[in-house]
């Protein structure tokens, strides 16, 4: 037990120290005239119902479609919002694709109701941060697999990341 706290609080200040040097926090300029975003969700150092992922990665035999399945329905929930419209009437809309800017997604904590706790920036194809947009929190589900309710929080952080990203884009 010592040890999981331990580990999530070395996480948590990682994850902090990442995106830390970045003085323009909640800033979504760089979007202004950018209609695409690629997606990244970056599971490596997540703790997950207090495993360390690649552990859960061992116990969850469909973590890799599952993966997959959690991405589409961010992006999906993302695309459908009705709030992703820039201010000139255009839309932003996320991508599986390579797109110039990426919305990187570093996952820090999801339990197991799957409410998830991560990290958000945008950055350009070197890795190098554009804009921090800070620590988002988010529920999961009530009911079904572990990774459904992963699904589940993955829809409501495509909501919040379209109410966070859009209204500042100018």
């Amino acid at each position: 037990m010592v040890r999981k706290i331990s580990l999530s609080i070395f996480l948590c200040m990682l994850a902090v120290s990442i995106f830390a040097e970045d003085a323009k926090k909640t800033s979504a300029r760089p979007l202004a005239n950018v209609s695409r975003l690629s997606v990244v969700i970056d599971y490596h150092d997540a703790v997950i119902k207090g495993y360390s992922s690649s552990d859960y990665a061992e116990m969850e035999k469909n973590w890799e479609e599952g993966k997959k399945e959690i991405k589409a329905k961010l992006i999906l929930a993302f695309n459908e919002s009705g709030i992703n419209l820039k201010k000139d009437g255009s839309k932003m809309r996320l991508s599986p694709n390579d797109e110039e800017l990426i919305l990187y997604i570093q996952m820090i904590d999801i339990n197991d109701r799957g409410d998830t706790e991560c990290v958000v920036a945008i950055r350009n194809r070197e890795g190098e941060n554009i804009s921090s947009l800070g620590t988002v929190k988010v529920k999961g589900g009530r009911f079904g697999t572990h990774i459904n309710l992963m699904g589940d929080a993955a829809k409501n952080l495509g909501l919040k990341l379209a109410e966070m990203i859009c209204p500042r884009l100018t």
